[in-house]
């Protein structure tokens, strides 16, 4: 909460509107934190953290495009390795029943 209130003080704008995002944000992290643990809810507040802070474009060529694209892969990535790992050496389609 105290966390939470930092961030709406210091985002400016509407306060009601930015209280309750990020206190619903926070939220979901501590029901990621009890019910996956703590690596989960360490990766959710890295993801977050990066994709609030970080300035978003499609057009790459600007100057601030390569760090767009960077956040992207680097997101990406951390999905399809944990999406890898989560699926603990079996094959993705072998298993599937036949129908």
């Amino acid at each position: 909460l105290l966390y939470s209130s930092m961030k709406v003080i210091g985002s400016g704008g509407n306060i009601l509107v930015n209280s309750v995002f990020w206190i619903l944000i926070f939220s979901l992290i501590v029901v990621i934190l009890i019910r996956f643990g703590l690596f989960a809810a360490v990766v959710t507040l890295f993801v977050i953290d990066t994709l609030v802070q970080t300035l978003h474009t499609t057009d790459f060529t600007a100057w601030y495009g390569t760090s767009s694209l960077a956040l992207l892969l680097v997101v990406g990535g951390m999905a399809l390795y944990g999406f890898k790992l989560s699926l603990g050496g079996r094959s993705l389609l072998a298993d599937a029943p036949k129908t």
